[in-house]
């Protein structure tokens, strides 16, 4: 029902939603369901610009997923971190996050995982105009996507590429 609301921009119902939930998670003492309200609740923060809010609460999600070994959630919590920072322009923690994802990815064997991961870590050294790093993480992206073989993933790839080529003029 809160991500119901958060589509239609119903905010404020949508985290008197989740505040619910995250009241009963607490009330059966459920950590991981814990985990994913405060990630539901930081997700909904950022969407409204409330940043210093949604890194307060990713960094409470990722205390719980670290203690409990939710290796996959605790890679997805890294990567919600690194957008935070990336939106505060901290770009050496969200490389950081960013780097963490991606170590866990590759513990996985997450080949999805690895290819998001690279592709961000690429969009970070964009925006700080290191054109040629950028695209050293996009070119292995695009080896990731290729074995993938998903056609958005491919496309996304080659726009950062397309970009980053753009920008650097040569």
């Amino acid at each position: 029902v809160a991500l119901i609301y958060h589509n239609l921009g119903n905010f404020d119902k949508s985290m008197e939603c989740h505040l619910k939930s995250l009241r009963i998670a607490e009330e059966f003492n459920d950590s991981a369901a814990i985990s994913s309200s405060y990630t539901n609740i930081a997700n909904l923060y950022k969407a409204i610009d409330s940043i210093e809010k949604a890194e307060e609460f990713h960094l409470k999600s990722l205390e719980i997923t670290r203690r409990l070994n939710l290796v996959s959630r605790t890679a997805q919590t890294y990567t919600n971190l690194a957008l935070v920072y990336k939106d505060k322009n901290d770009f050496y923690a969200a490389r950081k996050y960013l780097n963490e994802a991606l170590r866990l990815h590759k513990q996985m064997d997450n080949k999805d995982g690895m290819m998001a991961a690279t592709v961000s870590i690429g969009q970070i050294f964009l925006m700080e105009k290191n054109y040629d790093t950028a695209i050293e993480y996009f070119l292995e992206a695009l080896e990731k996507s290729k074995e993938l073989d998903v056609k958005e993933r491919l496309m996304n790839v080659y726009g950062n590429l397309h970009i980053a080529y753009g920008e650097k003029k040569d």
